[in-house]
């Protein structure tokens, strides 16, 4: 490799990591204080759909409501330890295909709070166990729709 190409390579990464730092420097993502979603409202606008959620949660209860078509499932919330918790399936007002039938009875959804801020938090998911294929989204403290 001659010089200037491996200079000019690590150019690149000195500033892809400058880019990675400021993101994460200027969302001030600390340690996840988990006190501060185990209960209250908080909306989801998953990355790939339209869609978008309000998700009401107590301490044993959470409601999911889809804010274009108003449909409502509800799950039973259970706290593995301060940061991690698992939902399981007890209804939705809305018709399920056969495949999210026997998803939704047969299948937890694991949940991981991996941070927080002031504006939103972040966690890992994933069917049953983080260890089977998670997904990583963000959850907003205040609704990001203007009325």
């Amino acid at each position: 490799m001659s010089i200037k190409r491996h200079t000019v390579l690590k150019v690149g990464i000195l500033l892809e990591f400058l880019f990675l730092f400021s993101f994460f420097g200027h969302a001030q993502l600390k340690k996840p204080n988990c006190k501060k979603v185990k209960t209250g409202t908080f909306y989801f606008y998953p990355a790939e759909s339209k869609r978008q959620y309000v998700i009401v949660r107590d301490s044993s209860v959470q409601k999911e409501i889809d804010l274009k078509t108003n449909e409502t499932t509800f799950f039973q919330v259970n706290w593995q330890n301060d940061c991690t918790f698992s939902t399981s399936f007890i209804k939705t007002t809305r018709i399920l295909s056969e495949r999210e039938n026997f998803l939704l009875h047969f299948h937890n959804i694991t949940i991981k709070i991996l941070a927080t801020n002031q504006d939103f938090y972040i966690c890992k998911l994933a069917i049953d166990s983080l260890g089977s294929d998670p997904v990583i989204d963000t959850l907003w403290f205040k609704s990001k729709i203007k009325n």
